[in-house]
């Protein structure tokens, strides 16, 4: 299996919870790494009245997804979740990731690894703890050491919006090594081949919404790069 962590914004309230008989809304104490279970249970109203007063509210959504990448046709599901105000430093991060790891094991569970977003916690991990190191011979490739516990990237998602981003505006240029990329090349698909050739349409490169991981998709698929070779020009940009 392999997971992921992501946090979605939500609204700061607190309400009681019947079941856990505590009140959820209030930011969890980490302890190493991990949020306090049932943490703010009470019967006490000025211990309440505290809280409401010292306490901070969660603003954001942590949540854990797991995903099976040995069967496609099993949807990922939701791990676990709790509320932060994002003041999460990249050692919790790790001990997370850490505890995640060692309960899949202790359950004859392969995790092969994490993904995330860009978040500077996030990227402090995949910088520091894999050891990344660079040859003076590669100017612009990077290699990392052959066996790890579990492996950590960036997910494809946001890998994937990004770079269409950058390829969408005309403010900024896309380069891989020295050969520029350009939205051009898509734009004459676009106008000299069928839409049954390439499934493309206008709005696919012409987007207001940063998120559409659709569009991406459809740029990056096998018609699209067939239409794409063709041109010998361009033929530099392909990585085999």
């Amino acid at each position: 299996v392999y997971a992921s962590e992501d946090c979605t914004g939500v609204i700061a309230n607190v309400y009681y919870n019947a079941e856990s008989n505590s009140f959820v809304g209030f930011c969890p104490t980490l302890n190493n790494g991990l949020p306090t279970i049932r943490q703010y249970q009470t019967d006490d109203f000025f211990q309440l009245e505290d809280w409401f007063d010292s306490v901070e509210r969660s603003t954001l959504m942590n949540i854990y997804t797991i995903q099976h990448i040995t069967d496609e046709s099993k949807p990922p599901f939701l791990l676990s979740c709790f509320g932060t105000n994002n003041k999460i430093n990249y050692v919790s991060v790790l001990q997370r990731w850490l505890f995640i790891y060692q309960q899949c094991y202790n359950r004859n569970i392969k995790l092969l690894g994490f993904s995330s977003d860009a978040d500077s916690k996030y990227l402090k991990y995949r910088t520091d703890v894999p050891e990344i190191h660079i040859p003076k011979s590669w100017l612009f490739w990077f290699y990392i050491r052959q066996q790890y516990l579990f492996l950590c990237f960036q997910d494809s998602t946001h890998v994937g919006t990004k770079l269409r981003n950058r390829l969408l505006t005309h403010s900024t240029s896309l380069m891989m090594g020295s050969f520029p990329i350009s939205i051009q090349d898509i734009e004459s698909l676009i106008h000299n081949y069928s839409k049954i050739e390439h499934n493309l349409v206008v709005s696919d490169i012409y987007v207001k919404d940063k998120q559409n991981y659709k569009s991406c998709v459809k740029i990056l698929s096998e018609n699209v790069l067939r239409l794409l070779s063709k041109n010998k020009k361009r033929l530099e940009l392909f990585v085999i």
